[in-house]
């Protein structure tokens, strides 16, 4: 059985959906079209998600291991899945299936990535609320779960198990500044040759061009919706959220700094402790200016 054995796995909103894509241009790497099956964090996702997000999710072994089959003879086949890095026993179960996993996580300034991630949510009306009622709703979750969606927590995971010449960290800001030289370095750590990719002056975006209007975001968020979801097949729902988007208008909000220097706030001590763990200078992070 060929199980993937090169992760994507974190970290959200950090350029993972470019990177993936980059990468699956190389003729020794190969990348199934659905980007993330997330089943190794499946037993999570049965506990906290319902309805779509399920519907997405690979939630069988057969069914996941399939998704690699036309990866067989290739060094390595990827999942791209970033929700990975949040969960503590995902990295246990990456080592378990393939002594010679290996893993990618991209990190990024944490105020800019939750912005982000609020931006994208908003347009796909997976939100409804303010960008402030947002932030405290996420930083309370965050506090209760001990600090799942850190950054020090799920690298320290992932070198715990895995083993820190197994791991490689790319700092967003940095690697999207210059992409042929990040990818370089990927390949190296993947000990395949540097062929670089076709597609490297390209940037993807998962979401941003399908975005709902105000009045199909209301809908999606109804109790008819969430009745309908766990009824429709994967394809089904892709194939609705095409015919349900309006393109080229997406919206982002501004954000004031003193929020932003609140954000910051929260998360320095995060910064900190990753830059101790990891030995990288995310000194550029420190400041909202």
């Amino acid at each position: 059985m060929k199980y993937p054995n090169l992760f994507i796995a974190g970290a959200a909103k950090c350029g993972t959906t470019s990177l993936y894509n980059y990468l699956k241009e190389h003729p020794q790497i190969f990348g199934p079209e659905l980007k993330e099956p997330r089943f190794l964090a499946i037993e999570y996702m049965n506990m906290s998600n319902k309805g779509m997000w399920m519907k997405m999710a690979i939630k069988d072994e057969k069914s996941y291991i399939k998704l690699y089959e036309m990866g067989d003879g290739l060094k390595y086949r990827m999942d791209g899945s970033p929700l990975y890095l949040s969960y503590p026993r995902v990295a246990t179960k990456i080592k378990k299936i393939s002594d010679d996993s290996k893993v990618i996580i991209s990190i990024r300034n944490p105020v800019d990535r939750i912005i982000s991630s609020y931006n994208m949510k908003w347009n796909m009306g997976h939100v409804d609320t303010n960008f402030k009622d947002y932030f405290y709703k996420r930083k309370n979750r965050e506090l209760s779960n001990r600090g799942a969606r850190y950054y020090y927590n799920g690298i320290k995971n992932m070198y715990d198990s895995l083993g820190r010449d197994r791991v490689h960290i790319m700092v967003f800001e940095e690697w999207t500044k210059n992409t042929l030289k990040a990818l370089s370095d990927v390949h190296e750590f993947l000990g395949l040759e540097h062929i670089p990719p076709s597609n490297s002056d390209k940037t993807y975006y998962s979401n941003k061009q399908l975005v709902k209007s105000r009045t199909i975001r209301h809908i999606q968020r109804g109790r008819i919706a969430k009745l309908i979801y766990p009824l429709l097949s994967r394809k089904m729902i892709n194939y609705g959220k095409r015919m349900l988007c309006t393109k080229n208008t997406y919206t982002s909000n501004i954000i004031p700094d003193e929020l932003k220097a609140e954000i910051l706030d929260h998360y320095m001590v995060d910064i900190e402790k990753t830059e101790d763990l990891t030995g990288l200078d995310l000194s550029a992070w420190k400041s909202i200016y």
